[in-house]
């Protein structure tokens, strides 16, 4: 993966579902521009920092990576720096405050075991 990522100009994400969008974090992480589908998953990940787009045909497609080349050749398109990303040590924190939080139980049927490992995975 990390020839491919190397010899890439840009990432184009055009899922039509996706269950995390973790590719966008990668190419960001390798300062790639980011051309994504509006999916929900993408935009909650990568924010203000892809460009975003809605076709569904290869024409229109084709006319957004045009709209998109253009927006990059004067400087204007979405920059990959704008994306957040957290550590694993950030990652691990927010987990941990979720599972300290008895609202956001892991188990609703009274057995805590899991929330115990997790706890003491965590600590």
């Amino acid at each position: 993966m990390e020839d491919l990522y190397g010899r890439a100009t840009c990432l184009l994400a055009a899922s039509e579902a996706e269950g995390f969008g973790l590719p966008l974090i990668e190419s960001a992480r390798r300062g790639l521009p980011i051309l994504a589908r509006d999916l929900p998953v993408f935009r909650e990940v990568a924010g203000r920092a892809a460009y975003y787009f809605a076709d569904n045909s290869g024409a229109e497609l084709s006319g957004s990576i045009a709209r998109w080349l253009a927006l990059h050749e004067e400087g204007k398109a979405p920059t990959p720096d704008a994306l957040a990303w957290l550590t694993w040590r950030q990652s691990a924190s927010t987990a941990r405050s979720y599972s300290s939080n008895e609202s956001l139980r892991l188990d609703h049927t009274g057995d805590r075991s899991m929330l115990d490992r997790l706890r003491a995975m965590l600590a």
